[in-house]
């Protein structure tokens, strides 16, 4: 708009007349000028050329980048992406791509579940990006975040992030988005097990008693065997 405000002073051509000579100008095509130009015109042409070159190369430069480094392919692949999730019906919705949400995504994908990821850390979505993996980045204790995941349609939520709150949250939310849904979370500590129960979580996990415990039965299922093994010789030793 420059180019023409700076006719229209210069030479006092029409606004017409103006953007004409812009457009002509800029794109150098070389068509016959409206009238003879006053030297002051030819100097604001000669600049408005040089000027245009650089924002000719500059805008090559942009569109170049955005075809050339994978831009335009992952904005087409998030397209599509978003466009078959919206279609998603009775999935699984999973929060939190960390150790424990790692491990919902394989148990569920070995049964052909179908699911989407909810997650905002930039390096877990690259590891989801180069699977074949349906997912939306963003916060999963924003409402529009649910709601992109398909919430209203899914059958199941986990919620796996690391903050017993944000849990809380995205259960309340997840909750009044859809009063069906089956709901799976994450706690770390028990006074937040009252919490989420109150919110609407169906069932609350908290792996690292989990964890500990498992680890215990292996120290006990040791000892009996160990135990079993001694009965088993003393036995034979007196039959001997």
């Amino acid at each position: 708009m420059g180019g023409t405000f700076g006719y229209m002073w210069l030479e006092e051509f029409s606004f017409v007349e103006s953007l004409y000579m812009t457009i002509i100008t800029v794109s150098t095509v070389g068509f016959q000028e409206i009238r003879q130009l006053s030297d002051p015109g030819r100097y604001f042409t000669m600049l408005l050329i040089i000027t245009s070159f650089g924002t000719f190369a500059y805008a090559i430069s942009s569109i170049s980048k955005y075809f050339f480094t994978g831009t335009y392919a992952r904005y087409l692949k998030k397209y599509k992406m978003e466009k078959k999730i919206s279609k998603l019906e009775n999935h699984v919705v999973i929060c939190g791509f960390g150790s424990n949400g790692t491990e919902a995504v394989e148990r569920l994908t070995r049964v052909d579940k179908e699911l989407v990821i909810i997650e905002k850390d930039e390096s877990k979505i690259d590891m989801i990006r180069n699977s074949k993996l349906f997912f939306v980045e963003g916060d999963a204790t924003d409402e529009e975040t649910l709601i992109n995941a398909g919430i209203e349609k899914a059958s199941a939520l986990i919620t796996s992030l690391p903050k017993d709150t944000d849990n809380v949250f995205v259960v309340l939310t997840a909750r009044e988005l859809n009063p069906n849904l089956e709901i799976v979370s994450r706690a770390a500590v028990d006074s937040s097990k009252a919490k989420l129960r109150i919110a609407g979580a169906d069932f609350i996990i908290m792996p690292d008693k989990v964890g500990g415990a498992r680890m215990a039965g292996f120290i006990i299922s040791q000892n009996i065997n160990r135990f079993l093994d001694k009965v088993s010789i003393t036995d034979s030793s007196e039959k001997h």
